[in-house]
């Protein structure tokens, strides 16, 4: 019998047959014999495969997130380039078509409807001219000359920026007597300065700080302008002759220090050394000792409802100052930083505060000059928070130029 037939006679189960048993025989797997050498050398192997394909694992993960990270970038860029956008200017077909379907009106202005007309500007000195006729009319029909009817006034706003040299007359007098100990002349003082023995004025410091730290522009702008007024023959130096502000932040800046060494001092004595403490009262005292150490910034909203919680305004108050850094190229050195630390702080509170910046600084160089030179004893009339209403509402209006 062949294998084919005996394939087709036997069954797929094994036969139970009445006091009768069969064995099949049982394939055994085949063995190999290996030193053990070998097999430490292939369970290291093993061993180093799998923390490959670890590795190999976790990469493609960070891949998967750098490829969603892109796309995300991608469709980012491709929306703001080739998307809609949401100023774009409409036509009249879909004003139309809009009025028609929505009954809503075009953004804008209506067509004829009444303005909200010029703007008063109340604040700005007057400068009276007359223009008047070049010949005096006459009727093109029977040649009788026109009469008088007044004025009609117009008006134009101008900013005129000039140069020009202060001549100061200063009187002498000389003595008409014998006297002795006695200077013989007698000369009337030059009029303040900020600096004394500077050959710029005031306005020239104001519109220097103003320009950079306010402004947030470069100072050689400001230079070759005054260059263009030819004001200045020579390169103005302004790191030799920069007025000093530092005064009242180095006192400020010692007792901040102060006030820090003693709060150290006090958490070095109270911290909980003994081993008998238990875990609430460490947890506790670091929990306190931390709200202690920031309780001026935590509370400041509570004594000054103006200042909001968040941190937006700030974040927004330094963007001048980053755009500043970017044009001038920061500071050369290091006062240089200091006075740019000083000037964005002060022009800044200038802002929140509601006075124009260009008056309150003019004011203060005008006290400085008055002082020799020197920072004013009393300084409530420039702080914002010690001025009355009176000096309040005239810092928040432009300085008079007439």
């Amino acid at each position: 019998m062949n294998n084919s037939t005996c394939k087709k006679i036997l069954p797929l189960y094994a036969p139970k047959l009445d006091e009768q048993i069969i064995d099949f025989p049982i394939e055994q797997s085949k063995q190999i014999l290996i030193s053990e050498k070998e097999y430490r050398t292939i369970k290291c192997e093993l061993r180093f495969w799998k923390a490959m394909h670890y590795k190999s694992i976790i990469r493609e993960g960070t891949l998967k997130q750098t490829i969603k990270k892109l796309e995300g970038d991608i469709r980012d860029l491709r929306h703001r380039v080739f998307g809609k956008k949401s100023e774009k200017k409409s036509s009249s077909k879909d004003c139309n078509r809009s009025k028609k379907s929505d009954s809503k009106r075009c953004r804008g202005q209506q067509l004829g409807s009444k303005g909200h007309g010029r703007t008063k500007r109340p604040d700005l000195p007057k400068k009276i001219e007359e223009a008047k006729l070049f010949e005096t009319p006459k009727c093109p029909g029977c040649g009788i000359p026109n009469i008088s009817d007044g004025s009609k006034d117009a008006e134009i706003i101008e900013v005129e920026v000039k140069a020009y040299t202060r001549k100061i007359k200063r009187q002498r007098m000389r003595k008409d007597c014998k006297c002795s100990g006695i200077p013989n002349t007698i000369t009337a003082p030059i009029p303040p300065k900020a600096l004394p023995k500077s050959d710029y004025g005031n306005s020239i410091w104001e519109a220097v700080l103003l320009t950079k730290f306010h402004h947030c522009q470069p100072t050689n702008r400001l230079l070759n302008q005054y260059k263009r007024c030819k004001a200045f023959d020579r390169q103005l130096s302004i790191a030799k002759q920069s007025p000093s502000f530092s005064d009242l932040h180095e006192k400020l800046v010692e007792k901040m220090d102060t006030m820090a060494k003693e709060r150290d001092i006090f958490v070095e004595a109270h911290k909980p050394d003994d081993p008998n403490t238990n875990l609430l009262s460490i947890v506790k005292f670091k929990i306190l000792t931390s709200l202690q150490n920031h309780w001026d910034g935590l509370n400041v909203f509570v004594e000054h409802p103006e200042v909001p919680m968040d941190n937006n305004p700030a974040e927004r108050s330094i963007r001048n100052p980053v755009t500043g850094k970017k044009n001038f190229y920061g500071s050369g050195s290091l006062w240089s930083s200091q006075l740019a630390a000083i000037m964005f702080s002060l022009f800044q509170t200038m802002v929140l505060c509601g006075l124009n910046s260009n008056h309150w600084l003019r004011s203060y160089l005008t006290a400085c000059a008055e002082n020799y030179g020197k920072t004013p004893e009393d300084l409530s009339p420039f702080l914002p928070w010690e001025m009355d209403e009176n000096r309040r509402h005239k810092l928040s209006n432009p300085p008079d130029t007439s």
